[in-house]
């Protein structure tokens, strides 16, 4: 049984070949074929316009086109239909431009027989068909991408509604698309919230009403009145559509789509698109429509949530603003608090006469901030209220300071005694006055004494820069006068190596170069901490120079059997804003120091690198090794402290300054016996 019947369009203005081709098709038993022709290019694409073609076979040799310029501008023109390239020459550079641009395939003609050509037609046309399949679902994941970004960063609803509209305009290839909200009035009319492509003379005529009569007869209309999906695929064959049918040819829609927007208790809106073409609207494409719509419902309710948040927020804050200016008018410290006396609320200067903040004291018990014999009084005249039940007044003094109290009971709708109100007031002028200025006293003393404090850790700071900068010129000088004779050294023992032949000169040989380089490496750390202080600031990819610390320090201890496993946690290479070389010798020291800790040359050691929120990135470097002792883990930073029998004490204060240098932090934490976690914390370059 042949399948249903493939039409075919061959341009070509050799009739000899026409019929070959012909013959070729007509023999296939497994397909039927309808064959059009054309002589010239310009027919062929008035020919294509006007017909519905499967596939094209194009000669590249016509009296109007010559070459690959008519594949161009048939490819170009009808995009949805493959090109298939039958032509005389048998040129593999012709074949690859025109695949380039395009051509589904390209046949000799000569070489090609019934099999092969229907092979390439029907392959061309199923690879066409999957391409467009392919375009098809990534414009529908697009739009719904791009519709729940819309959900999540519109402003308000407005916005929101508008975004969507361009999104099924834009993204889906429809003509144009509005939404429109139920209206419960006399007319039933339907108000235009948001709109894309869509003229407003339209909608004012056509897209007005939900109303059950001829007028509400519209996708929109139709959709929110029954609270269902309302489809026409084609407006002019739509009897429901009748009325508006010529309008809405004429403004070029030729099919609509309306879904209703629907809560619990039913349809409030309706989302409706229009298209320029008929039967567009497949079953995915209705899907697409439909989820965009649940999306947009959704989105509708939380931006009114939101909005409806934020006005209770914003009126709440405004009422606690208006009560607190209320209580804070008086110079009367107000307290609420519960029959155990805890404190609910008080105002600024009931607060501050406790030294405190009245958001700190809300929880806490009232009588704990108050002296002994004081606390016990008032505790004494508050439960005398709770009993009675009667407002009650009373003078104490307090720190030299005579106050009047008030406590009144607060009784809930059942007539139950549930808080007490306390009013005091100072009534002790002059006690008032001494207070304050005792307290202005006590706050200078501890100013001065801070300041003291504060001057006193300068100057230890300025000694220990000063130190530090001896010490670093120093080391620089030395540094600089070691690595000449090292030099030498190193020269010597190459010549000697290379003239030498003995096994046992050789094993000297790289215990000198072992030496050398070890000596090398303290001059390098020596030099890093004389000139730490000058950065090359660049952008710099932790990533790639990670991967290079890794390669290059595990290639020192290739001997030892240590395992070094790296994670990248991140997409991206992890950018931020340095001196590459610093970061490179930060990394390299705390890997360095990672491999020597190990016990008996084995163990691991886990790299990790993730982002720590929007604004750093985390380094993790975690081994196994021997640990560090808890009295040393707070030297480990001084310069030249070092628990080992080789190196200069200067890796880890280094690389601390070098952190510190780029607006990070470094953490290390270890025990003595279970390894060693150090977190180096940069902040994330901003790339715009």
């Amino acid at each position: 049984m042949k399948d249903s019947s493939i039409n075919i369009l061959i341009i070509e203005d050799y009739p000899e070949h026409i019929k070959l081709v012909s013959r070729m098709l007509e023999n296939c038993s497994s397909q039927s074929f309808n064959l059009a022709s054309a002589g010239r290019l310009d027919e062929g694409i008035s020919i294509i316009a006007s017909a519905r073609f499967d596939a094209i076979l194009l000669d590249l040799t016509l009296p109007d086109s010559y070459g690959l310029e008519g594949l161009e501008k048939i490819s170009s023109q009808f995009p949805d239909i493959p090109v298939i390239v039958l032509t005389a020459l048998d040129d593999e550079s012709m074949e690859l431009q025109a695949m380039q641009k395009n051509s589904w395939d390209y046949l000799v003609k000569g070489q090609i027989n019934t099999n092969l050509l229907v092979h390439a037609i029907r392959y061309a046309i199923e690879r066409k068909k999957k391409e467009n399949e392919l375009r098809n679902a990534n414009r529908i994941l697009s739009a719904l991408s791009e519709s729940s970004q819309a959900m999540l960063y519109s402003q308000n609803e407005t916005s929101y509604l508008r975004q969507i509209c361009r999104i099924i305009v834009k993204n889906c290839g429809y003509s144009a698309a509005w939404v429109g909200y139920r209206v419960d009035d006399e007319g039933k009319t339907i108000r235009p919230m948001a709109y894309h492509g869509v003229k407003h003379e339209y909608m004012e005529t056509v897209c007005k009403t939900w109303e059950d009569s001829v007028c509400g007869n519209t996708p929109a209309g139709m959709a929110i009145r029954t609270g269902k999906l309302c489809l026409c695929q084609n407006i002019d064959s739509c009897s429901w559509y009748k009325p508006w049918v010529q309008e809405t040819i004429e403004h070029g829609y030729s099919s609509a789509i309306a879904i209703p927007l629907k809560t619990r208790d039913g349809a409030f809106g309706a989302i409706t698109a229009f298209s320029d073409e008929t039967n567009p609207f497949t079953e995915k494409e209705v899907q697409m429509l439909s989820e965009i719509s649940a999306d947009l419902v959704y989105g509708i309710s939380a931006i009114k949530t939101r909005n409806l948040q934020e006005k209770t927020e914003k009126e709440l804050k405004e009422s606690e603003r208006r009560m607190a200016a209320l209580l804070n008018a008086t110079t009367e410290s107000i307290w609420l608090m519960n029959t155990d006396g805890c404190i609910l609320a008080s105002n600024e200067i009931a607060a501050k006469r406790l030294g405190l903040n009245a958001e700190f004291l809300k929880g806490k018990i009232y009588f704990d901030y108050l002296p002994g014999s004081v606390a016990k009084t008032r505790r004494h005249k508050m439960e005398e209220v709770i009993n009675t039940g009667k407002p009650l007044r009373f003078q104490d003094e307090r720190s030299g300071l005579i106050f009047s109290h008030s406590l009144f009971p607060v009784r809930d709708e059942s007539g139950n005694i549930q808080s007490i109100a306390v009013f005091s007031n100072d009534i002790t002028d002059s006690k008032r006055v001494e207070e304050v200025l005792q307290r202005d006293k006590d706050t200078l003393e501890k100013m001065v004494q801070e300041q003291a404090h504060e001057y006193s850790r300068a100057q230890i700071e300025l000694e220990r820069a000063r130190r530090l900068s001896d010490i670093g010129r120093l080391a620089s000088t030395v540094a600089h006068e070691l690595r000449n004779p090292l030099a030498t050294i190193k020269t010597a023992v190459f010549n000697i190596q290379r003239k030498a032949g003995s096994p046992l000169i050789e094993r000297h040989i790289a215990n000198i170069n072992k030496k050398i380089l070890e000596s090398d490496a303290i001059i390098q750390n020596v030099l890093n901490f004389s000139k730490v202080k000058v950065l090359n600031i660049e952008k710099v990819a932790l990533k790639p120079l990670l991967v290079e610390s890794c390669n290059n320090i595990s290639g020192n201890y290739k001997k030892n059997k240590v395992s070094l496993k790296e994670a990248y946690l991140t997409k991206d290479d992890c950018v931020v804003e340095g001196d590459q070389s610093l970061l490179q010798s930060l990394f390299s020291n705390i890997l360095d120091n990672a491999f020597q800790s190990m016990d008996k040359k084995s163990g691991k050691i886990d790299l990790r690198v993730d982002s720590s929120g929007d604004n750093y990135y985390e380094i993790i470097i975690e081994d196994n090794g021997v640990g560090i002792d808890e009295e040393n883990i707070s030297k480990i930073y001084e310069p030249f402290f070092t628990t080992r029998s080789r190196g200069t004490g200067l890796g880890l204060s280094v690389c601390r300054e070098i952190v510190e240098r780029h607006y990070g932090k470094i953490d290390i934490k270890s025990k003595k016996g279970s390894g060693t976690t150090v977190k180096i914390t940069l902040p994330i370059l901003q790339l715009k």
